[in-house]
């Protein structure tokens, strides 16, 4: 539960009556980065009634302070009080009874009105009688003593803080003279101050007090500034309208939960092999989802090129940007498409808009910075950047006779820039983005000559640009496009006699637009468009591609150069779609069909794709969940290109099912367990008929459980368990047994926890358990005279594993308060007791031995991070 502390709505009488002085503003502290909606604007009180002093009190002086619980509707009453703090059950009753009357300016949730709840104190406090002077004293010179409260370390302001006036009684303690709370902004205000020597006391049970001198002069202004220091923790403001789960699994990762998770350094898109239904990869860009099919990331909706840096180094998205993460492994809603996977949807936060901020972070991986703040008061950017210094370490730090046999230096950097701007009901945002990754291999025969090595090449650049207008909670339109464009340059071999490689240039657009509509009681419809252009020119010398499933069969390349193809051409892929989805509550089950229609343009077919989720809430504590669906996703460019592939390819397509059921065991802490069934029809194998290369005669399924017991985010502790039982299956051709997929991995656990011991303390701890992955052994080899090799016999594909993968991941934050910047060092240790984790098999020049090959040993790393 997120509460928001406000001191006393102070309420002075005189012995004959009760009266009330302005009533304060109670505004909510601002959402932090970690919550789902973010809270652009506190909520108001417009309407103040005053309470009735219980009559019996009155004559006895007696005094009170009652706690309330105030729940605020969108539009703007008060619909629950709750007491937390008792004063008796007469001044109670008399707080509850106009605390149900006021009236608020409802709070704003990402710019629309929604529901939180706050506490609001009212306290009733009697004066004594003010006998009245014949000659009323001259009026002492006064002045005005003004200031505002800033959060040591950040600079947010302090709302809703107590602020106190008071002055020196000789040896005895200060009289208080007057009080207020601060407002949003974190600033207070008091007017009429006899000009002098006063005392400013600041109390809050989150925050350090703090009690300092100042001087009021006649008939000016003073205004003063402290930095407070949070000692405690206390969550600020619970909101209550958050974002309705409609799919079946929508699994959603807040900032705060990703920043310092081990194992991880902090990085958004790793995080998501953490979560159910999600495989461990290894030096791999790709996110695996139940068991296969292509799975897709997004950048608010939009299709990104490339995910990770060097497979899964780093995601190319920087994490401070982020807002959250939506992971969908499966049956996800009829406004996405095209793959037979999962869908992560990586959502960015708006630029802060109440002050600069920013960062410079460094860790072993890369350098990077942040900078943000408000243009005026309706827009605000934000520009991040990072790159890397491995390569730079590496040719420096490297000795030579190392240098012989680690010949990597990879190189990334990243960069994105956005602007949004808030006009009355509309919503623009751009953002720009970009990212490169380099790699070069140097072999020890040639290491300075620049084209006698192996190299790797992939950048990509783009933008988007979105239009969001909401008239009120019955219609709401949002228009974005995006554009990206990528080369990728992979290629060289002085082994070979003719050069081999592939270059890529793709070129993407997208565009979507969606209608949303309230057409009845529980009752909305979403009509939407969502339309990719892809242009990829293709050119290249390569062998046969290995496709899943399939061992290095044919040996070395020097081996098989005469079955080397040089192919080249230019796709032109035009995949409109529109989709519809009906909201409708019925009581306690929220029910969505949908319909999903892809026009694929190189094939001329048309998929339609009826989906169907639904989610029954049996209990206040207790959702039951089902799904089922029709997916489609269009071969790889790749696989189109005469020379290596089929241009008569059709598309992919997958039956999804799944159920289960969600359960509130207690306050932040639920468990969820879903259940899946999948089908894998139309897959792409290697074919028989050597004309084609290529056809659509593989099928696979893929069949399991998902479990996840998890604790969200309080002011100390977050975490969670997730586990996956699952089996990915396929067949190359009809008739053929099942074999397993390349990455199935029948039992994956992990643990995560993170706990904060104090403000400036917090330590967290990762651990895994992943059944290894599947392995096509050699079993033999042949020695090729003509060429003076051994050339590896495999056996049945994927019919061995590796060994189990398990280890423990641990990180320990220290942060350091100063008053308008926060230092944060971390220590964290990958592979903390050293686990020699199998992640392939190294064998003899001949095949005759083997041994397994480790995977990565115990890896320390601290980093370093200053935030203003």
């Amino acid at each position: 539960m997120r509460l928001l502390c406000i001191p006393c709505a102070l309420l002075l009488g005189l012995t004959a009556a009760a009266w009330a002085q302005s009533p304060p503003e109670p505004a909510a502290a601002p959402a932090s980065e970690a919550q789902g909606p973010v809270l652009t604007r506190p909520p108001e009180l417009t309407t103040f009634v005053e309470a009735t002093y219980p009559p019996e009190a009155m004559a006895q002086k007696q005094t009170g302070v009652v706690g309330m619980e105030l729940t605020i509707q969108p539009d703007g009453s008060t619909a629950e009080v709750v007491v937390i703090e008792s004063a008796g059950a007469a001044f109670d009753a008399a707080a509850i009874a106009a605390a149900q009357q006021f009236v608020w300016r409802p709070a704003e949730l990402d710019g629309k009105p929604g529901a939180v709840r706050i506490a609001y104190r009212y306290a009733f406090t009697l004066k004594e009688e003010v006998k009245i002077v014949e000659k009323p004293p001259e009026a002492l010179p006064s002045g005005v003593l003004e200031g505002e409260l800033l959060e040591r370390g950040t600079r947010k302001p302090l709302i809703a803080v107590l602020v106190k006036l008071a002055r020196s009684a000789g040896e005895g303690p200060a009289v208080v003279e007057n009080e207020t709370i601060t407002d949003a902004q974190g600033r207070f205000k008091f007017e009429n101050v006899p000009a002098g020597e006063v005392i400013v006391r600041v109390e809050d049970e989150v925050f350090a007090t703090v009690e300092d001198m100042e001087i009021v002069k006649a008939n000016e202004a003073t205004d003063v500034r402290y930095y407070v220091e949070r000692e405690k923790f206390e969550d600020s403001v619970q909101v209550v309208g958050k974002r309705a789960r409609k799919e079946v699994v929508r699994r959603t990762l807040e900032i705060q939960e990703i920043r310092t998770i081990p194992g991880t350094q902090g990085d958004a898109l790793k995080v998501v092999q953490n979560l159910p239904g999600a495989a461990r990869t290894l030096f791999s860009d790709q996110i695996v989802l139940r068991g296969g099919g292509q799975s897709q990331a997004y950048l608010d909706q939009h299709a990104i090129p490339l995910a990770f840096h060097f497979g899964g180094l780093r995601s190319t998205v920087s994490s401070a940007l982020i807002e959250s993460i939506d992971v969908y492994p499966g049956n996800y809603g009829a406004e996405f498409g095209r793959v037979n996977g999962g869908i992560v949807d990586v959502r960015l936060r708006r630029p802060a808009i109440d002050g600069w901020h920013g960062y410079i972070e460094v860790d072993v991986f890369d350098a990077g910075a942040l900078i943000e703040g408000p243009i005026n008061e309706d827009w605000s950017f934000a520009v991040a950047a990072r790159r890397s210094y491995i390569d730079a370490i590496l040719l420096n730090v490297l000795p030579d006779e190392v240098r012989q046999t680690f010949r990597t230096a990879p190189r990334y950097y990243d960069a994105q820039v956005l602007v949004e701007g808030h006009i009355g009901k509309h919503v623009l945002k751009t953002t720009l983005y970009g990212s490169s990754d380099q790699l070069r291999i140097i072999f020890d025969e040639n290491p300075e000559q620049e084209d006698g090595g192996f190299g790797l090449q992939q950048e990509w650049i783009g933008g988007r640009v979105e239009w969001r207008y909401r008239k009120d909670d019955t219609f709401e339109n949002s228009l974005s496009a995006s554009y990206t464009a990528t080369v990728t340059d992979l290629g060289g071999n002085p082994g070979l006699a003719v050069p081999v490689g592939i270059d890529v240039t793709q070129h993407l657009l997208t565009l979507r637009d969606e209608l949303s509509m309230k057409i009845g009681d529980g009752l909305r419809l979403r009509l939407g468009t969502d339309t990719i252009a892809d242009i990829t020119t293709v050119t290249g010398r390569l062998p046969p591609l290995q496709r899943e499933g399939e061992g290095d069969r044919d040996g070395p390349p020097s081996l098989f150069e005469s079955s080397f193809s040089s192919f080249g051409g230019e796709l032109t892929q035009i995949t409109p779609a529109l989709y519809a989805i009906l909201e409708a509550q019925l009581g306690p089950v929220l029910v969505l069909p949908g319909v999903r229609m892809d026009y694929y343009g190189l094939s001329g077919e048309v998929l339609v794709q009826p989906r169907l989720t639904a989610r029954w809430k049996v209990h206040p504590k207790t959702v039951i969940k089902a799904g089922v669906g029709l997916f489609g996703e269009p071969p790889q460019a790749q696989d189109l290109l005469e020379g290596i592939g089929n241009p008569d390819l059709q598309i992919l397509s997958s039956w999804q099912y799944s159920a289960g059921f969600e359960q509130t065991i207690a306050e932040g802490l639920t468990l969820d367990v879903t259940g899946f069934y999948k089908t894998l029809n139309n897959l792409v194998t290697r074919s028989e008929d050597r004309a084609e290369l290529l056809a659509n005669q593989g099928e696979g399924r893929v069949y399991g459980m998902e479990v996840l017991l998890r604790q969200t985010v309080t002011s100390r502790l977050y975490g969670w368990i997730a586990y996956t039982l699952m089996r990915s299956e396929r067949r190359d051709q009809p008739g053929d047994p099942y074999r397993i997929f390349d990455l199935d991995q029948t039992h994956n656990v992990t643990l995560v926890a993170q706990y904060k011991f104090t403000p400036t303390w917090e330590a967290g701890v990762r651990w895994r358990y992943v059944t290894g992955n599947p392995n096509t052994p050699i079993i033999g080899a042949n020695f090729d005279a003509d060429t003076n090799q051994h050339v590896p016999v495999f056996g049945a594909s994927n019919s061995t594993r590796l060994g189990a993968f398990h280890q423990l991941d641990l990180r320990v934050d220290k942060h350091w308060i100063f008053d308008t910047w926060r230092l944060t060092t971390y220590l964290e240790v990958q592979n903390a007791y050293n686990r020699q984790n199998p992640e392939g098999i190294e064998y003899q020049y001949d095949y005759a031995a083997s041994a397994p090959q480790a995977g990565l040993p115990i890896i320390p790393s601290l980093g370093i991070r200053g935030a203003f």
